[in-house]
């Protein structure tokens, strides 16, 4: 007997690529607690003037160095500010500074890294080229040298960190397209009469995407711990708050005012805790023996 009825509907490529992101549930409270506590400091750094906070830059009249309280929750400082308030804006730099250099490595490092990896010839030849030009460089020594040329501003920051991003990005993305061009459905899309560019964006780039994502959490505290780096040294933003800067500053008051420098030291180390243990369970959901390693 013949039955009739809708055909069940076939998984494209698009839909397998991003299959294991929906596993992420799979790995439970740990996760969730690692996004929640993300999402709570990009509220604070983002809605920070609208809190009923003290202002970060005001000196509290009678309460240098107060100990953590309910009317300041991580204490003050050697001057009095609210060392809370502080690095609630403090994180506004590493957010900025962690998600350009994401938007940036998917954007322009993925599409350089399907591109060559897809093209092949020259336009893989001049990837590799760059790309090694590139990560030669040590990272820090390249970093404080463009900023000391451009001057230290946010936007001399966030091409060197951005410019070292990227190179790694094309690496991965050029390494995935290899895995996938040939794949049995880009052969079909190329036999059905696909143009290249049509094979990259609706066959290869949904895979690389995946994979780019998994990373991309692991280079945003790469980033996040790259301006640090420079604000401890003093060559980051001038005049701004940043969890390296603050941590700088509070060394000196480490026998008065310990939370000075011990405040913003937690909130970098639980947000590249957190950043580093999404980027490992993203990737262990791509990769089953991944999640086998890591357990």
């Amino acid at each position: 007997m013949t039955t009739t009825g809708t055909p069940p509907r076939t998984a494209s490529a698009a839909d397998e690529s991003i299959a294991p992101i929906r596993n992420v549930r799979k790995y439970g409270f740990g996760l969730w607690l690692a996004i929640a506590w993300l999402i709570l400091i990009a509220f604070g750094a983002i809605l920070g003037p609208m809190l009923p906070l003290p202002d970060p830059h005001a000196q509290l009249t009678g309460a240098p160095f107060a100990s953590p309280s309910s009317h300041h929750l991580f204490g003050t400082d050697l001057v009095g500010h609210d060392l809370f308030s502080q690095v609630l804006y403090g994180g506004r730099v590493s957010m900025i500074v962690g998600a350009t250099s994401v938007v940036l490595g998917l954007l322009v490092g993925g599409s350089l890294g399907i591109i060559g990896g897809y093209l092949g010839g020259a336009a893989d030849a001049a990837l590799l080229w760059v790309t090694d030009v590139l990560l030669t460089f040590p990272g820090l020594v390249f970093a404080l040298a463009l900023v000391a040329f451009a001057g230290p501003s946010l936007g001399s920051v966030l091409i060197a960190i951005d410019v070292l991003a990227i190179p790694i990005y094309a690496r991965i993305a050029r390494a995935t397209t290899l895995t996938y061009a040939r794949q049995d459905f880009v052969l079909a899309a190329e036999l059905m009469g696909a143009t290249r560019t049509r094979v990259m964006v609706r066959e290869i780039a949904p895979n690389v995407a995946v994979r780019l994502l998994a990373y991309a959490a692991l280079g945003a505290s790469v980033a996040i711990l790259a301006e640090g780096g420079l604000a401890y040294l003093g060559v980051s933003v001038p005049g701004s708050l940043s969890w390296g800067s603050m941590i700088a500053q509070g060394q000196s008051q480490l026998q008065d005012a310990p939370q000075a420098a011990f405040a913003p030291m937690l909130a970098m180390f639980l947000t590249l805790l957190s950043l580093t243990f999404i980027g490992e369970r993203l990737g262990a959901s791509i990769d089953p023996r991944e999640a086998n390693v890591s357990g």
